[in-house]
């Protein structure tokens, strides 16, 4: 059993001398509370009712009230004077910090069950709306993360371009059809493309016809074809390559390539010098050549430079750096053989494109991961 120690005894009745004198000033009123020293106001005024039914139970543990916390243990009637003195909680690092730092005193973390009483606590938000609004910060964040969609523009200039093997003729000056022609090759790249997850517009417009119902002669073809092109890049801001097919003009030795035992039309790409920017989709078709040559061995001829003096010079490739003239084949190719390069081509472009996409969405080496 816990007995009082003389100095404890005394300690306890100069704290109970303290409550009966604080009860007095109360009771007979604030006339007579001036009465006393301020050091005396001051030091009743610091003691709370915790702090006094600590010291009390301290020694007569019976005395532990119910409005206590029963999981706290009572500290130390040392700790509690110095507590008293300096208006510092030994225990709490945070009133020691609050004392050193101006302002820190504005946040306290410890709960008052009297000030909460008359605080409202505003009711959390509903899990509905909640979720509804972390599924739209996501999807705000992925559209952010998702670069723009880009398409690319198939057309064909020379669209009746055709091959010996359709008109029956030896001339190869004279493969040319309406129905039966390079639009073909186009429609199938475009196809394969599409397979890939690249978005694709295949123009099939008919730019010889449109020669003729305008009475203008065949070199007129690209100022022609430019017109559509802008068209269509101002109707579709989405396009970001633009590529004209031909049929090449050479004969079935130069413009064929056995690659795994099957045959290709092999590719030229021509690249316009009357074109301000021709070194910018120089770099596009250089990347397709070696990527092409890479993987389909032998399929690619030189790049083909053409100024005003040798052609158009132009091509229409001032309308965007990714522009680009793909000659597949010859007049003596087949249909099965040029659709062997435009799949080839499909497959090259797939690298390119996705390109940027790889380099974000790769995983993390565990080398390159941040510390």
């Amino acid at each position: 059993m816990n007995r009082l120690t003389l100095p404890n005894m005394v300690i306890v009745i100069t704290l109970c001398g303290f409550l009966l004198v604080t009860s007095a000033s109360w009771v007979v009123g604030n006339h007579y509370k001036d009465h006393f020293p301020p050091l005396l106001r001051q030091a009743v005024t610091e003691l709370s009712n915790k702090l006094i039914v600590g010291a009390l139970e301290h020694e007569i543990p019976y005395l532990r009230l119910e409005s206590v916390d029963a999981e706290d243990p009572p500290l130390p009637f040392s700790l509690y004077l110095l507590q008293m003195f300096i208006n510092v909680e030994p225990t709490n690092l945070l009133t020691v910090m609050e004392s050193e730092i101006p302002g820190l005193s504005a946040f306290n973390p410890v709960k008052d069950p009297i000030i909460e009483e008359f605080i409202a606590t505003e009711s959390p938000a509903p899990l509905d709306v909640i979720k509804g609004q972390v599924e739209q910060t996501k999807e705000e964040m992925e559209a952010q993360a998702t670069p723009p969609p880009r398409s690319v523009y198939l057309y064909n200039t020379h669209n009746t371009e055709s091959w010996t093997f359709v008109t029956k003729d030896p001339n190869l000056n004279n493969a040319y059809d309406d129905k039966t022609n390079i639009t073909l090759v186009s429609q199938k790249l475009a196809e394969e493309l599409e397979k890939r997850g690249i978005q694709t517009k295949f123009d099939n417009v008919d730019i010889q016809k449109r020669l003729e119902d305008e009475g203008l002669s065949y070199p007129l073809s690209y100022a022609v074809s430019s017109k559509i092109v802008k068209e269509a890049m101002a109707k579709h801001n989405d396009i970001s390559f633009v590529f004209d097919l031909h049929r090449d003009s050479s004969k079935k030795d130069a413009s064929t390539m056995k690659i795994n035992e099957k045959n290709y039309a092999r590719v030229k790409f021509v690249i316009g010098q009357a074109n301000p920017g021709w070194k910018e989709n120089e770099k596009l078709a250089n990347e397709f050549n070696r990527l092409l040559e890479e993987r389909y061995p032998g399929i690619t001829r030189p790049v083909d430079y053409k100024n005003s003096a040798k052609g158009n010079g132009e091509y229409n490739q001032s309308l965007s750096p990714n522009a680009l003239l793909i000659e597949v084949g010859g007049p003596e190719n087949t249909l099965e053989e040029c659709y062997l390069t435009a799949e080839a081509i499909a497959d090259v472009f797939a690298d390119i494109y996705f390109k940027d996409d790889k380099k974000v969405d790769q995983p993390i080496n565990d080398e390159e991961r941040p510390m």
